[in-house]
């Protein structure tokens, strides 16, 4: 008889800042609603109201997860402990804080290494604060650790794939943890994702540079147009299985 138990399925993205936090929302409550996603956010002493009522209006609608991924995004592991602290004390700080301040509290449970890189220094510091869950970024495929939440340690979770692979992949990879009835955790970064056209228009205009150059231009703008494309393709492929689960790390931690 086939197994029942539901495959669960994250969606993490790293490097969001407030105007990547609207691009997202934007996308997301339009093509899938149904996904909450797991933000990581950087850049949080720079946020203002309009982009916490955002973040609150994500977290209690769409069941969406924000954690901490610090301030300025540096290797935490070659800064001293004392800069340890400002960046990922101070990020957490801002998220709460920001949050509290249009009416909602909300205590962050994960928190997202820049780079994948941390040290047993940057562990202590989110155990002293009551972080619960720290995100790496190896993707060494398959990782063992996703088929299950039964970590030896819960600051070292891992990632099934990033966003840099073609839909077959994509699909293909997702098939293998469904197949094992595990924990599919597909992690993107804003930097892939987000398009400024506007902001280049105004550079190339500002340098004169040569009008050929405009289809550098055009290229990235479909380049990036296609990254939605796939990933749209992905979420629909998922949700055509039918007995998947979209959840968060906060979830998936307090239910174990």
């Amino acid at each position: 008889m086939r197994d029942l138990k539901l495959t669960k399925v994250i969606i993490r993205v790293d490097d969001v800042t407030q105007l990547n936090l609207f691009e997202l929302a934007d996308w997301f409550t339009k093509n899938h609603p149904d996904v909450p996603l797991c933000v990581y956010l950087i850049r949080t002493h720079l946020w203002n109201k309009n982009g916490w009522k955002k973040l609150k209006e994500m977290i209690v609608k769409y069941g969406w997860e924000v954690g901490g991924h610090t301030r300025n995004h540096p290797y935490l592991s070659s800064l001293s402990e004392d800069e340890i602290k400002l960046e990922v004390i101070g990020n957490i700080r801002d998220i709460e804080e920001g949050l509290k301040s249009v009416g909602l509290n909300y205590k962050v449970l994960s928190f997202a290494y820049p780079f994948g890189d941390f040290d047993n220094r940057v562990k202590n510091i989110l155990r002293e604060i009551g972080i619960k869950i720290g995100l790496t970024y190896p993707d060494g495929f398959p990782y063992d650790s996703i088929y299950s939440w039964t970590l030896d340690d819960n600051f070292e979770v891992g990632i099934t794939q990033d966003d840099k692979h073609p839909l077959s992949v994509l699909n293909k990879r997702f098939d293998i943890i469904h197949n094992k009835r595990g924990l599919y955790i597909l992690c993107l970064h804003t930097r892939n994702w987000r398009y400024s056209f506007i902001k280049d228009i105004k550079y190339f205009l500002k340098i004169r540079r040569p009008i050929k150059e405009i289809g550098l231009i055009l290229l990235k703008f479909f380049k990036i147009k296609n990254k939605w494309r796939i990933l749209d393709s992905h979420l629909k492929y998922i949700k055509n299985k039918g007995d998947v689960y979209f959840t968060t790390f906060r979830e998936v931690f307090q239910n174990e």
